[in-house]
């Protein structure tokens, strides 16, 4: 049995915007709520734009899929973890997780 590569998925660009305040960046996001494919993040009034593609998302399911079976072989404790985003206006950050990682 000989093993497979997978391609390193491009390097995905994102547009950076400074100086967005925390309303600007919901209203943003709203805005985009039914465009798939875009991941926000905001940092101290930085707000990152970026694009997820089809080829991103198979390369992080793949090292996923990978990262379970090793702490699953090596018995490690581990927990799938996923849902809204974090962050808070108070902590003026904001990040979007999409799928369950393993912790």
């Amino acid at each position: 049995m000989t093993a497979q590569l997978l391609p390193l998925p491009s390097k995905r660009e994102a547009q950076v915007f400074p100086r967005v305040s925390w309303q600007q960046y919901e209203e943003i996001d709203q805005a985009f709520d039914s465009v798939p494919g875009v991941k926000f993040r905001y940092l101290d009034s930085v707000l990152e734009i970026m694009t997820i593609s089809p080829e991103h998302e198979d390369f992080k399911a793949t090292l996923r899929m990978l990262l379970e079976a090793y702490l699953r072989a090596k018995r490690i404790r581990f927990y799938a973890r996923g849902g809204p985003s974090l962050g808070s206006q108070e902590l003026g950050a904001r990040s979007e997780p999409k799928d369950k990682k393993p912790y």
